[in-house]
């Protein structure tokens, strides 16, 4: 049956689906503004689209009105925000974690590298003048090969 009452039970799991699938492909900032965005309409757009959508159900399937239902209310809509931002800072963590100890990890790498030898600074040699050239000979540099002229 297509219009039965959800409980919350079955509105909560439903939500918590949403935010499983926005988490899992990433999709944290733009659900985020997007769910804000909605929040004062919800209730509104969520019977409009259950109206709209009543005769396409049977062939984009069944729980497109589920989607429908957990959006009637706006505690609702508050309720997939607050699990997205919550997974998405434990996501967040975790990848400092893992940032933190692959720095660590190529830290010890460099320790196990021996050591550059130290360049001591010597005094410079002098070096012989060139002797004066020719002003009669032409001196034409080489120019680079990709020289445009």
């Amino acid at each position: 049956m297509v219009w039965k009452n959800r409980t919350q039970e079955e509105i909560d799991d439903t939500i918590e689906k949403i935010a499983d699938w926005v988490i899992r492909n990433d999709m944290e900032d733009p659900a985020i503004l997007f769910f804000e965005s909605i929040k004062p309409v919800a209730g509104i757009g969520a019977r409009l689209g259950g109206a709209m959508f009543a005769g396409l159900i049977p062939l984009i399937g069944w729980g497109v009105d589920d989607r429908f239902v957990a959006f009637r209310e706006s505690k609702d809509v508050e309720k997939v925000i607050q699990l997205i931002e919550k997974a998405s800072k434990a996501k967040h963590q975790t990848r400092e974690e893992q940032k933190r100890q692959n720095k660590n990890r190529k830290r010890r790498r460099r320790k196990l590298l021996p050591t550059p030898k130290k360049v001591t600074e010597e005094e410079p040699k002098e070096t012989p003048k060139d002797p004066p050239k020719d002003t009669t000979e032409e001196t034409t540099q080489k120019k680079p090969w990709y020289w445009p002229f």
